[in-house]
């Protein structure tokens, strides 16, 4: 059990003796609820009494296997075919205890199709059937999926709370763990998956170079285009540029790497600007840069930030991703495009 959910679960487990048709966990880092969803679980069909499974009885050490009959977990949206066929799977009798237990993430990801397939499983549950799902955002959730749900919103770590899980459980070092964690928004389970992603403040610079001079890096580029290939490398090497070296940093990242670090620099920009109490922890290292950050456009940072959020949404997501982020920030700095 996570430290900043334990206190939380105390008060869930007694649902596990009651469980509802349908538990909703509501969790913007999603992996808090992933560790909720399986520890309910495993109390549930724990065949003993108690506040905590027993560890010792059939249907634990089934679970600690993976190989219990009863519960099936989605961490990743289904597809209609899942839907239909868990549907299915959940009309047969409890092999063990006296309940079927399915834990459903990410629901807020789910397309239509499957949405709809799962409200239909959702409102003729079979007797012996519960359902556990998870959500980043209740505002994604179908109202008549909310309606169907008992509805929890779980704790988020603070920074604090998160560093010391990574370094104390995880062996980070503390340096790491600070890293990373800025990298994903301090979201402890996204830094411990990805622990070798980039420190959001290397090459910074770069990036305030290239916010401060929008019009010389697009009329820099534009001049690329008219370039021969032949005569292209020559003259990346004589006219160096750093307003647009930022630009060529970026390729050598990759897709699934570049939106989580270029918001999160932006996030670092936008925290030390609005002097609040994140920004406070970059001071140090930004001071060197603050005539040409407090030059910066406030508004066009944040609509920057916001138009990569859109390009996170499943259903924008494809190959090609850094072509697409450096479109938009061609787009969002170029001198013709600053009101947006």
């Amino acid at each position: 059990m996570l430290p900043w959910t334990d206190l939380h679960y105390r008060g869930l487990d007694r649902l596990a003796d009651r469980l509802p048709a349908t538990l909703l966990l509501i969790d913007p880092q999603r992996g808090n609820a992933d560790d909720m969803a399986r520890a309910i679980i495993a109390r549930a069909l724990c065949l003993h009494d108690g506040h905590r499974p027993c560890g010792q009885c059939k249907s634990c050490h089934l679970l600690a296997q993976g190989t219990h009959p009863d519960t099936a977990s989605y961490l990743e949206p289904c597809k209609i075919e899942d839907i239909r066929d868990l549907g299915d799977t959940l009309q047969n009798t409890p092999a063990i205890g006296a309940l079927r237990v399915t834990y459903l993430g990410a629901i807020d990801n789910y397309n239509p199709y499957a949405l709809n397939a799962l409200l239909k499983t959702l409102e003729e549950p079979p007797q012996h059937s519960r359902f556990i799902l998870s959500a980043t955002n209740r505002r994604a959730v179908k109202a008549t999926i909310l309606s169907r749900s008992h509805v929890v919103t779980l704790p988020q770590p603070t920074a604090e709370q998160a560093q010391q899980w990574l370094v104390s459980t995880h062996q980070f070092s503390a340096e790491q763990a600070a890293a990373s964690l800025a990298l994903h928004h301090g979201n402890p389970h996204q830094a411990l998956a990805h622990p070798d992603a980039p420190d959001p403040l290397e090459h910074i610079d770069l990036l305030i170079a290239y916010l401060a001079q929008p019009q010389r890096a697009t009329a820099y580029l534009h001049h690329l285009d008219r370039l021969k290939d032949s005569d292209l490398n020559d003259y990346l090497q004589s006219q160096p540029q750093r307003a647009t070296a930022y630009l060529h940093h970026l390729d050598r990242l990759k897709d699934n790497d570049l939106n989580d670090y270029l918001q999160s620099q932006l996030e670092t920009l936008i925290a030390y600007r609005q002097l609040d109490s994140s920004g406070q922890n970059w001071h140090n290292r930004l001071r060197q840069h603050d005539a040409d950050l407090q030059g910066l456009d406030l508004n066009r940072l944040h609509t920057l930030y916001a138009r990569l959020s859109e390009l996170r949404r499943p259903d924008r997501q494809q190959i090609g991703q850094t072509l697409n982020i450096k479109a938009l920030l061609l787009e969002t700095c170029d001198k013709r495009n600053l009101e947006l």
